[in-house]
C-alpha cells in the first residue's frame, strides 16, 4: 500500500477518479514523484509503479478494480491503452481480477475489451478459486454467462467446474446456460445423474427445479424472447431424456430412490413442474411415499387445486388414480372432504367438487392423517 500522509491522500485521489470514472485526473497523477519513490512498489514486480498497478483500497484493488466494478466504461476503454497487459493480471486479496469485477458487475463492454488486451485474463480464478464464467453464473449474470461459455469456454471447463456451473446456473435462474451444458459435450449425462451438497440433503438438478416455484417464472429475459418458464420446462425434459437414457431399465427405481423430490413438488404446488414431469413419465402418478399415498393425496392435503386438475389435463386412467387410498384408507375423496377449501372460488372449483369426480363409496376413514 502507499504509506505516508501525502500517499493517503494520493490513494484517496485515485480511488475518487476511479469511482467517477474521472480521466484526467488519473492523468494528472502520471508523473507524480510518488511513485518513484523507493518504498512505493507495484503489485506485481513485472511493471514500475504507476497509477494503474499501486492498491487504492484496504483490500488490494487497483484503480481498474475499482472502475469496472462501478461500470466506468468509458474510463477503462480509454485508460487500458496506458497500461501493461501484467497490471490487468492484478489481484485482490481474495483472489479477484479486475476482469472478475467486471464480469460481476455484468458489463460486456468492459469486459470484451479486458479480453482484447490479454485473453489470459479466463484462466486467472478469482475468489473460492472459481472462473470469471462460474462467478458469472453464480450471481445470476446471464448476459455475462452466455458470452463467455459461447466464445471462450465451451468444452474447455473442467468436469468439476461444470457441475459447479450447471447447479449455479439452475440456482440463478440460467436454465438455457444450464441445457447448453447438458446438450454441448460428453458429460451430460453425469451432469443430469450428479448430486451436490445443499445444507445436510443431497440435491439432484430434478430436486432444484422441483423446488423452485415454476408459476412465478413468467418473466422474459433480457436477451431472447423467451420466458423463464418454458427455459425451465425445456430443461426439466432436457435432463428428464439424459436420465432416461442413463437408468431406462431402472427409471422406475430411480424415481423411487427420489421421490421425495416429486412430493415435495405437490407440497408446494409445483404443479407446472410435475405436469411436465408426468407428461414425460405418467407412471410418476403411481408413486407412493411412506404413508401409501400418491402426489394426489398431498395436493388435497395442501388444497392445490390446480395441481389437481393435472388429472384433466394429463388424461391418464382417472379411476386408477382414484382407487389409490393411504395408510389409512383415505381416497382422494375422503380427503377433499377432510380439507375442504378455506375459501373456493366457486362450488365447481373446490377440491371436493373436482375429486367427486372419482366417486369412492367407501366411508370415510376415522383415522388421523399424517402429515
Amino acid at each position: 500500500m502507499i504509506g505516508t500522509q501525502k500517499k493517503e491522500e494520493l490513494r484517496l485521489y485515485l480511488l475518487n477518479a476511479a469511482l467517477e470514472g474521472n480521466i484526467d485526473a488519473v492523468k494528472s497523477q502520471l508523473n507524480n514523484p510518488l511513485f518513484s519513490d523507493s518504498s512505493s512498489s507495484p503489485l506485481s514486480a513485472a511493471s514500475s509503479p504507476s497509477p494503474f498497478n499501486v492498491a487504492i483500497t484496504e483490500k488490494y484493488e487497483t484503480i481498474f478494480h475499482v472502475a469496472a466494478g462501478a461500470n466506468q466504461t468509458d474510463f477503462v476503454e480509454k485508460m487500458i491503452d496506458e497500461i501493461s497487459p501484467d497490471d490487468l493480471k492484478l489481484q485482490n486479496v481474495k483472489g479477484d481480477t479486475a476482469f472478475c469485477f467486471a464480469v460481476v458487475a455484468g458489463n460486456l463492454s468492459i469486459a470484451e475489451k479486458m479480453l482484447k488486451k490479454d485473453r489470459d485474463l479466463l484462466t486467472i480464478r478469482g475468489g473460492r478459486s472459481l472462473t470469471p464464467l462460474n462467478l458469472a453464473a453464480m450471481l445470476g449474470e446471464r448476459e455475462m454467462a452466455l458470452y463467455l461459455y459461447r466464445e471462450y469456454y465451451g468444452g474447455t471447463l473442467t468436469l468439476a467446474d461444470k457441475k459447479q456451473l450447471f447447479f449455479d446456473s439452475i440456482d440463478t435462474t440460467l436454465y438455457d446456460l444450464a441445457r447448453e451444458l447438458l446438450e454441448g459435450d460428453d458429460n451430460e449425462n453425469e451432469l443430469a445423474m450428479t448430486e451436490y451438497e445443499h445444507g445436510d440433503d443431497l440435491l439432484t438438478p430434478l430436486h432444484q427445479l422441483a423446488l423452485t416455484p415454476f408459476h412465478l417464472l413468467d418473466q422474459k429475459s433480457k436477451r431472447y424472447k423467451t420466458t423463464l418458464l418454458n427455459q425451465a420446462l425445456a430443461l426439466v425434459e432436457c435432463l428428464w431424456e439424459k436420465i432416461f437414457k442413463v437408468k431406462r431399465d431402472q427409471v422406475w427405481d430411480y424415481l423411487n430412490k427420489h421421490r421425495d423430490l416429486s412430493f415435495k413438488a405437490a407440497q408446494l404446488g409445483n404443479f407446472k413442474f410435475l405436469g411436465k414431469l408426468i407428461e414425460l413419465y405418467p407412471d410418476l402418478v403411481h408413486l407412493k411415499d411412506d404413508y401409501e399415498r400418491i402426489i394426489f393425496h398431498i395436493v388435497i392435503i395442501h388444497r392445490h387445486d390446480d395441481l389437481f386438475k393435472l388429472i384433466d389435463q394429463i388424461g391418464f386412467n382417472k379411476q386408477s388414480v382414484a382407487s389409490y387410498a393411504d395408510i389409512n384408507e383415505n381416497s382422494l375423496l375422503h380427503l377433499a372432504a377432510k380439507y375442504p377449501d378455506p375459501k373456493p372460488l366457486s362450488k365447481e372449483n373446490s377440491l371436493l367438487h373436482l375429486a367427486a369426480k372419482y366417486l369412492d363409496p367407501r366411508p370415510l376413514s376415522t383415522g388421523p392423517v399424517q402429515l
